[in-house]
């Protein structure tokens, strides 16, 4: 599940067979979206909560208010059928879904707004997440990147009036729940296992986020 922007989503899979896959605007409230499409999901396919068997979870940097549900319905189930969660920041959804969606594509870099003028990055040729200004989104690595992810309007504007080469799609600008589900099925190596009692989201507005990303400026 993932709830990290203003798109959240839900898949459920069998194996590597994707079963069920929705996604929402924030205008439909995350709490009652999950709950209500997982239900959906599994009632579909003659199936319970008591039927899962792993759990992957989109854990941002995102929203606040987002973040924070999508973990909270994770630890619950986890901790009610003693599972652990598989988690993945929201940069290395991006990434993987590039990936998979354009293979072999020149040097790409998912961003996500942290506000402030500042994003979260991540390059397919660098797997740091950092923190960068407008400018430094533009012109940090050499070449110019292509770029994608979420951010607002205005910077959007920036990169086209510079002929930056910026992703207009959607399926791309957002992490796809389908995306976590391929993840595991590849065994990537971009989710992390944890104990339900280990899994913390990482709010853009958290002071410690920086810190939780380990990130340099």
């Amino acid at each position: 599940m993932t709830a990290s922007t203003d798109r959240g989503g839900l898949a459920l899979f069998r194996d590597q067979e994707l079963l069920f896959e929705k996604s929402w605007t924030r205008q439909t409230q995350q709490s009652e979206a999950l709950t209500f499409f997982l239900d959906k999901a599994l009632r579909s396919h003659d199936l319970s909560v008591k039927d899962l068997t792993h759990l992957v979870l989109d854990v941002g940097p995102g929203s606040f208010t987002g973040c924070r549900i999508a973990a909270n319905i994770a630890k619950t189930i986890a901790q009610e059928l003693k599972l652990s969660i598989y988690t993945a920041t929201s940069l290395d959804i991006l990434l993987f879904q590039l990936n998979r969606d354009i293979p072999g594509h020149t040097f790409a870099r998912a961003i996500i707004d942290a506000q402030k003028s500042l994003f979260y990055t991540l390059d397919d040729t660098n797997k740091e997440i950092r923190l960068l200004s407008e400018e430094e989104v533009m012109t940090n690595g050499g070449s110019p990147p292509f770029i994608f992810g979420v951010f607002s309007s205005p910077f959007r504007k920036v990169l086209k009036d510079r002929k930056f080469k910026f992703s207009s799609k959607n399926s791309l600008n957002f992490p796809r729940p389908s995306t976590l589900g391929y993840m595991f099925s590849q065994s990537s190596n971009l989710l992390t296992e944890k104990p339900w009692q280990e899994v913390e989201p990482l709010y853009i507005r958290a002071p410690d986020a920086v810190e939780k990303l380990r990130i340099k400026n």
